[in-house]
């Protein structure tokens, strides 16, 4: 029995591997999956509660989420020093994010709430 503890006590454990969380470009790119699969969950919903008619020309929509990561990720790396484009790329970045942005919001929004019957002063209710 003593034998046994020796052998036990002289073996070399085995180490575990560390944990190695994400990096936080890893995790801004899942946040902007689970947005995608947030509105495509609620559009096909809508999809079947609506007989088939869905949310017409509300695509814009879709250029937000990925509009938003990509400045989060290049404004992240400029100020972490992982930029080696330099700034005036990344504020181009940010700049193109931005104009994105506000594309996918300002043809998408007036359409969704078409689709709800709220008209609105760019797209008035038919």
């Amino acid at each position: 029995m003593d034998e046994n503890k020796e052998k036990q006590a002289e073996a070399p454990e085995e180490e575990k591997p560390a944990y190695t969380p994400a990096s936080f470009e890893k995790r801004v790119l899942a946040w902007v999956g689970v947005a995608y699969m947030v509105f495509l969950v609620i559009a096909i919903a809508i999809l079947v509660a609506t007989s088939g008619k869905g949310l017409a020309n509300t695509f814009p929509l879709l250029l937000c989420p990925a509009a938003v990561g990509a400045a989060v990720i290049g404004i992240y790396r400029e100020r972490a020093g992982k930029n080696k484009e330099g700034r005036y790329f990344t504020w181009a970045l940010v700049f193109l994010c931005v104009v994105a942005f506000a594309v996918g919001v300002i043809s998408g929004v007036p359409t969704l709430l078409a689709n709800f019957g709220i008209a609105t002063p760019l797209i008035p209710n038919p």
